[in-house]
């Protein structure tokens, strides 16, 4: 899709005084930060001037896109929501590691012993399941992405797949794709909630469980996923960024890209891509990108 109104659209959120402080405002101004000496995004004024020449008041089809699609122009809010999914999960975990989840629980000193409900795993299965879900969505949006950057109706001019070479002769990014995709596909099965899946035992005893361990291998499963998809989409902004020139990029860009080239190489002809896959979703999983962009940009929020 085309970048010319990203900017625009993350200004919006970013320093809306409408909006109050929230997560979604510290991802637009990730964002901001990230494309910050960009040439491949224009503000909303670099907009205005370039249709100046087409406001004489009649009615003139215009090149320039005044609207981005969601999954460009919707990321602090898709995003602010994740990351306020991911917070949830972790409060409620890190409050049940440091609580006492026995029963019964036995006060020696008082000669005291109370039967209740500490043990039950409902207070970190919803959690889980709400993180299993928005890590889903992360996975959603950045296959989205992928495909407006294979998809040569969408991609501003790249050749279709990304192909490095004569269309016909080589696949590009069309077999990452699929990976791609059947991952989101096994992701969304993988998050239906596991805490809703109570089956009673111990003689009506038992009659409410919370299947918190079937909710926290999900999510790990998931995670893990989403890491892969993330990776594909890595790997095909780099291949673009290769033809259409790394000068075009942001400082933060240049240094996200060096972190990918550090460990796969451009794609020249087709190859297997399962083992560039992989690396980069382990240096995503190390926050290895992170850490070189933010030697750039400084700490991001």
């Amino acid at each position: 899709g085309s970048p010319n109104t990203i900017v625009t659209m993350i200004d919006t959120v970013a320093v809306n005084p409408s909006t109050p402080p929230s997560i979604p405002m510290a991802s637009a101004r990730n964002m901001r930060t990230l494309l910050a000496g960009s040439r491949l995004t224009r503000s909303q004024e670099e907009i205005e001037k370039a249709l100046e020449p087409s406001l004489n008041g009649t009615v003139t089809q215009v090149e320039a896109s005044l609207q981005n699609a969601y999954t460009l122009r919707c990321i602090p809010q898709v995003l602010g929501a994740v990351r306020d999914a991911v917070e949830y999960a972790r409060r409620a975990i890190e409050i049940e590691m440091n609580s006492a989840t026995d029963n019964p629980l036995i006060f020696p000193e008082e000669a005291d012993v109370f039967h209740g409900g500490n043990f039950h795993g409902q207070t970190v299965a919803i959690p889980l399941d709400t993180l299993a879900i928005a890590i889903t969505e992360v996975g959603v949006i950045s296959e989205r992405r992928i495909d407006r950057l294979l998809d040569k109706n969408h991609n501003e001019g790249l050749p279709p797949f990304l192909v490095p070479g004569p269309a016909g002769l080589f696949c590009g990014f069309a077999g990452a794709q699929y990976t791609a995709t059947s991952l989101v596909a096994e992701n969304r099965t993988l998050c239906t909630p596991a805490s809703i899946q109570s089956i009673p035992s111990n003689g009506g005893n038992q009659d409410i469980v919370s299947m918190g361990l079937i909710a926290a291998r999900k999510a790990s499963r998931i995670l893990k996923n989403a890491e892969y998809i993330l990776a594909i989409e890595l790997l095909a902004a780099c291949q673009a960024a290769d033809i259409r020139g790394t000068s075009n990029l942001s400082p933060a860009g240049q240094a996200a890209y060096e972190s990918v080239r550090e460990y796969v190489p451009t794609l020249k002809k087709d190859r297997a891509m399962s083992t560039d896959i992989s690396k980069i979703a382990e240096i995503i999983r190390l926050r290895r990108i992170v850490t070189d962009v933010e030697e750039t940009t400084g700490p991001l929020a």
